[in-house]
Order: C-alpha cells, then structure tokens, then sequence
C-alpha cells in the first residue's frame, strides 16, 4: 500500500514538473523569438584602428577628467583668495559667491570622466582584450552562453553575460537602454536619432555662435578667434556634409557624426579655455592665490588678463548651462561612439574571424534553449537580455514633414556657417589705428575697436588740444574701450568725446599736464559705470586741486581707485567725501600734502590711503580711527611720534597691512601689540612693514646673533605703558616676531615708478 502511494507521488511529480518544464520552454522560445528580431549594425575596425581608437578615447577621458578637476580647485581656491579681491572689483565674470557651486559642478564632470577611464582600463584588463567597459556591453552586448543560455554572434565570437542585476539596477538599466540604447528613442539606431542630433547640433551652434562673438569682443589673439571660428563653421557644415557624402551607409554617417559632434562639443566646453588658462599659467602666484599687484599696473597685460578671465571664467548662469549642455553632449557621444565600433580579427585568426570580417554591418542574435531536466530559471534572464537590447532598430523612413524639417535645419545651418564666416572676414578687413595698443575684431563693427586706447601726444606730434584729441578718437568706436591711457602730453585737455566710453573699466594719465578737465567732460555714473580704477603718474594739475572733471555729482559708484604719484596736487577740496562712493581708496604718493585732507577722511567707509613720500607734520591717528581702513602707507615720512592716544583703536579697525617703510621707527609702540596680533599674515604679508628702519636694522642683528637684545636707550624717558612687549625680545626668543613684521621690502611707494618710467619711455 505504502509503495503504491508513493508511485502516485512520483507521478504526480513528474507530470508537474513535464508541465513547468513546457511552460518555460514556451517563454524560452518567445524571448528568443523576440530577440532575433533584433539586429544591430556596427562599423568594423581592424585590431591595430580599434586600438588606437580604444587609446584615443581613453586619452580624452584623462584629459578632460583633469581639466575639470583642475577648474574645479582652482574655482575653489578663488574664493577668499587675493585674486577674489580683483575680479569682484573689476566685476570680471559671476560674481565669486557662485563659486562653489561651479566648482562642485567641475569636480562632477571630472570625477565621470574619470570612471569612464577607469572602466575602461579595468574592464580591459579583466577581460584581457580591449574593451570600452561593462555598461557598453550591457547595452550593446549579450549575456554569455552557459549550461542554460547561449548567445553567439554571426562571428560565432561567444558574449560572457554580465552578473545577475538586483531589481532597481535592472530597471535602471532598462530605463536607459529604452531611452539611450541602440534602439533607444534617442539611440544611435533609435527613429529620431537623426532629429536629436540635428537639434542637438542647432543648439549648440546657437551657442557657440553666441560664444564666438563674445570673443571677437573680448579676445584679442587672432588665432584663437579663428581657432573657435573654425569650430563653429565645422558644426556647421559637417552634419550636412555627411549626409551628402555617406548617403547610403547610415551607420557610417551615424558614426562621423558623433565623432564630429564629440570632438566640438569637448573643443567647446575644454579646448578655449584650456589655451587661455595655459596663457595665464605663467604668471599666476599660487603661494600668493592670484596675480602680483604690480602685473596690474601693465596696461596690455590688464586689459588681456581681464578680457580672457571674461571668457575663461563662467560669466553668467546662462554661460554656465552652456556649459554644461557641452559637457553633457560631449560624454553622451563619447559612449554612443563606443557602442558602434567592432573589433574585426584579422582573416586566419580564431573560429569566425573571417566571418567578421566580412562587409555586412549587421549582427544578429540567436538564444538556444536550455537543457531538459535544467531548473527553469530562463525566463527572467531572457527578460533581462531584451531589456538590455532596447527596443528593435528603426528601419523605416522618415515622414514627409520629417524630411522637410531635416532640410530646413541643415540649410539654416550651412546659410549660418556662411554668415558668420563674412562677418568674421569682413571684421579682420578693418584698418588698425595707432592709437590701438590692443584692438579687437567685433562682428558687424564698421570701425577700429581698440580694448586698449593710448592717446601719445608725443606721436601724434601736438600737445593734447581738445580739437587735436576729439579728432583722433572720432575714428575710433568708443564702446569697445576698457582702458584708456593719455601719455607725454604737456597740455592734454579732455574733450566732451571723453563721456563715450561708456565700458571704460580702468584710465591711466602718466607724463602729462592736465590744462582743462571741466564738467563736459568728467568722469560720471551715467556715461561711465564700469570705471574702477584711476592712475595718474608723473602728473601736473594747473591749478594744483582736483580738476571738476573728478568732481562731479554723479561720481562714479564704482571708482573706488584713485591713486596719483609724482604730482603737484596739494589740495583736495572737502566735498569730495560726500561725491565719492563709499568703500572708495585714495592716493597721492611723492606729492606736497602736508596733512590728509579732510575730503579723504570724510569718504564714507575709506578702505585705504597711501601718503607715502609726503611731508605730513605729524603722525595722522585720526586715520586710525576709521573703523572701515584697512590698508595704509606713509612711507618715507620722518615722524616725531608714532604714538596714538588711544592704542585700543588698533583693535576695533580693519587694518590688516601698515607700511612704513625707510622710517626713523626705533621702538614699537604699545598699539603694535593688539594690531599684529589682530591681524597676523593675511595673503602670506606680514601686517607691519618697516624695511629700512633702525627697528629691522636691530632686528636683523639679534637674529644674527650680533646683539643680546634690542638697545635700551630707544626707550629712555618713554614709559613701559607705552611700548610693545616685543621690545623685551631676547636674542632666543626673537623667533616671535617672525611672520609679524617685514624688513625686506625693497620698495616704498605703490607706484612702481621705475616700471612705468622704462614702459613708457
């Protein structure tokens, strides 16, 4: 009885698992149907191309993962740098407070960039044969045939089948092989391949047509205008040209036009401002975190530097988009390129080499069942391998409308190709002027542009007449100006033309007697809102005051620089202070002020002044006093007293650099005490700056070892209230001083004189 019960269970049992065995055949057999249907073409390389092309992009990736790393610290490193202070005073691109995030962008790409190298490397290495990587092979290729499933290619070339994905990497997988993969809505093979790489392209030319006339406006190298020129015009006509000559290789068509596509877009989103971050390289201070102030007062290497940080750095969050729509185009070629090379085998190589090396671009795919008496655990990889595939390649053609719209882009395309190349052309036709030290070549612009205008007196053989000068300038397009210089004139008067420069960012006077600079001609909000900085050196003022010029009711709000050395000026009348923006700076170095005019004093929050080499009467403590000064130079100047009345003072400020340098400084006072100890090293200067002293020329005995300890007689008669502790120092323990106080500066004024005297010459 017991038997027979138990060969009922076994029959039961065996008619149960014939049932699911025919069940899972029948799935078998349906996905494998599904998949034959499915067919993929690819552009055969032989091995020695296929690796070079495999080099090739892994030398891009490694490229662009340390271009946009390198951005990315760089941008990082700006913020709260000694290069922050300029480009926010110059306004010179996105203001820094957006700094982080295009740096965390940068650093995006770049990580990417890098794990897509990294795949690559590894994936070939596991592999031992070159290979782009497992998600190429993911959504091109198929699992590997094993005891259960079997994939094979007409090459008879064996697919290894990646390892079982969880559920979510499953669908994530599915999601972007149905939208990017081979047969993917946006797919290489996909129906609207075609339309989203045209669209793609006209975006992007839109783009680049933008960015290429805001370089004709700001860059004045020729060949790197004509470098992106070229860009712009192969985007042009490189897609229709394609479609001309590779009419009836689609695949082939479909692959240049990625490549061509890819190596724009990473030009465009890399290539510019990898040149001009190189031409910037050499005189970047990394210890200092910008560039050395005095670089600042060369007028071509002013105007080029901030003309190219307007096109290196992200100027807008419009430029930024831009940006990104690059990137994100160049690494989307990048993998489709992947996805439609093939390494064919040399004939005589392995089983189906030869195979593969016939013309046919089609690959198809055929899945053989699995065993009897194998668990039936088929379906879902099979299930798995068709959502790998994508969707089956469109092999259909294109709707009327379609075709029409195809036309219509690519004819405004070559039509823009064209017009831009004529504007190009015809902006390089224009005449230079001799007044242009740097001009540029804007599109459509019917006269000279100069970035950088001199007006030399000496050249242009008269003395600086209003009539003499509104002559010169009437050739000239004023709008493209940001730096005006007036040289070796001995009676310059400034005609009403002067208010044209309305993007006038910085003006420099050297050499020159100013004879009339009245109201008509003065520096105003309305006409000149960009101006920043005003320099004048070796400068006389008939009147020996400020010209009205300089004095106007609608002072500029951003002119916050106003600095004169070797000058006559001896008087600044006391409206000045409420005409002046505020966080403004004044100086008037080698000039004939015997005390600080209260028309400095009173501007509203004063970040700086500098009276070196002046004959002020007495120590000024009422500068102290402005909570807001942050920097002050009265250099070469012989005091009686440096002591303040209130040494607090020092403590409630925002001095951070104090030079007095070639001083009669013999002891510190006791204000010393709290201000070095405020204000340390910022941008690595010590805050107290006496060079030249009889204080550095003690110090530098005691560090030598010469001297015990700082000589006692300074002090007679001044009460211990009133001196630095670090007056105390011993010879061990003169080290504290270190980083606090300079005594190897071999300047005194900010003025570099001798600089400017040898450029100008």
């Amino acid at each position: 009885m017991a038997s027979e019960l138990q060969d009922e269970k076994n029959d039961e049992r065996e008619a149960k698992d014939a049932e699911t065995k025919d069940a899972g055949q029948a799935v078998v057999q349906r996905a494998a149907a599904a998949v034959e249907r499915t067919t993929y073409e690819f552009c055969n390389l032989s091995s020695p191309m296929f690796r070079l092309t495999w080099l090739g992009l892994l030398v891009i990736h490694v490229f662009c993962a340390y271009f946009y790393i390198i951005s990315g610290i760089l941008y990082k490193r700006t913020i709260g740098s000694y290069l922050e202070m300029y480009l926010n005073t110059y306004r010179i691109a996105m203001n820094t407070d957006s700094y982080s995030t295009v740096s965390h962008i940068h650093y995006v790409f770049g990580v990417v960039h890098l794990i897509m190298a990294s795949f690559m490397v590894l994936w070939s290495l596991y592999r031992r044969r070159f290979t782009f990587g497992p998600l190429v092979e993911l959504t091109v290729q198929l699992p590997a045939p094993s005891s259960k499933v079997a994939s094979k290619t007409p090459t008879g070339e064996s697919v290894e089948r990646p390892r079982r994905l969880g559920r979510s990497i499953g669908l994530a997988t599915k999601l972007y092989s149905q939208l990017l993969g081979r047969g993917g809505v946006l797919g290489v093979e996909g129906q609207y391949f075609d339309h989203f790489l045209t669209a793609r392209e006209v975006v992007e030319t839109t783009l680049q047509t933008i960015q290429a006339y805001r370089m004709s406006e700001y860059l004045a190298r020729p060949w790197v205008n004509r470098f992106y020129l070229a860009i712009l015009i192969v985007n042009c006509w490189s897609g229709p040209l394609l479609h001309s000559v590779f009419r009836d290789h689609k695949m082939k068509r479909r692959a240049m036009a990625l490549v061509f596509d890819g190596v724009l877009d990473l030009l465009s989103a890399t290539g510019v401002s990898a040149l001009v971050m190189l031409s910037l390289y050499k005189d970047y201070d990394y210890k200092l975190g910008g560039f050395p102030a005095h670089l600042w007062y060369d007028d071509k290497w002013f105007v080029s530097t901030v003309s190219e940080l307007q096109i290196l750095l992200v100027s807008s969050k419009a430029d930024l988009a831009s940006r990104i729509i690059f990137s994100i185009g160049a690494l989307l070629c990048l993998e489709s390129i992947k996805e439609v090379l093939r390494e064919v085998p040399r004939s005589g190589g392995p089983k189906g080499a030869q195979a593969a090396a016939k013309p046919s671009t089609e690959t198809g795919v055929t899945i053989a069942s699995e065993s009897a008496g194998s668990k039936q655990r088929v379906p879902r990889r099979l299930r798995l391998v068709s959502s790998l595939m994508g969707p089956e390649p469109f092999r259909g053609k294109r709707s009327w409308w379609g075709r029409l719209a195809f036309q219509f882009a690519h004819g405004a395309l070559i039509a823009l190709g064209v017009i831009v190349l004529v504007f190009h052309l015809h902006a390089e036709s224009i005449d230079s002027s001799h007044q242009c030290a740097i001009q540029v070549h804007p599109w459509g612009n019917r006269k000279a542009a100069c970035l950088l205008l001199q007006l030399d007196c000496d050249h242009s053989k008269h003395v600086g007449e209003s009539t003499h000068v509104d002559k010169e300038w009437s050739v000239l397009d004023p709008m493209y100006t940001r730096r005006l210089l007036v040289t070796h004139c001995s009676a310059v008067e400034f005609p009403p033309s002067m208010q044209n420069f309305s993007k006038l960012m910085a003006m420099k006077v050297y050499n020159t007697t100013i004879s009339r600079w009245e109201d008509d001609a003065a520096l105003t909000a309305t006409h000149h809102p960009n101006i920043v900085s005003l320099i004048m050196g070796r400068v006389n003022i008939t009147s020996k005051v400020l010209p009205p010029g300089l004095l106007s009711p609608d002072f500029p709000r951003l002119l916050t620089d106003v600095s004169l050395a070797h000058s006559n000026l001896e008087n600044i009348p006391d409206e000045m202070a409420t005409r002046w923006p505020a966080n403004a700076g004044f100086g008037c170095e080698v000039c004939g002020f015997t005390s600080i005019p209260k028309g400095v004093l009173g501007i509203p929050n004063l970040m700086w002044i500098t009276f070196a080499k002046n004959p002020l009467a007495k120590f000024p403590v009422e500068v102290f006093s402005r909570p807001s000064i942050s920097i002050v130079n009265l250099a070469e100047i012989a005091f009686p007293s440096y002591q303040l009345p209130d040494p607090s003072v020092m403590a409630t400020n925002q001095l951070s650099r104090f030079y007095m340098m070639e001083t009669n400084v013999t002891y510190l006072p006791k204000w010393v005490d709290s201000y070095v100890t405020k204000s340390r090293s910022v941008w690595y200067v010590p805050p107290l700056d006496l060079s030249g002293s009889p204080f550095c020329d003690a110090l530098a005995e005691l560090r030598a070892g010469t001297r015990s300890q700082f000589p006692a007689d300074w002090t007679t008669g001044v009460p211990t209230s009133e001196v630095s502790e670090f007056m105390f120092l011993g010879r061990a323990n003169v080290s504290a001083l270190d980083g606090l106080i300079e005594c190897a500066s071999q300047w005194t004024i900010f003025y570099p004189t001798a600089d400017e005297d040898q450029r100008y010459s």
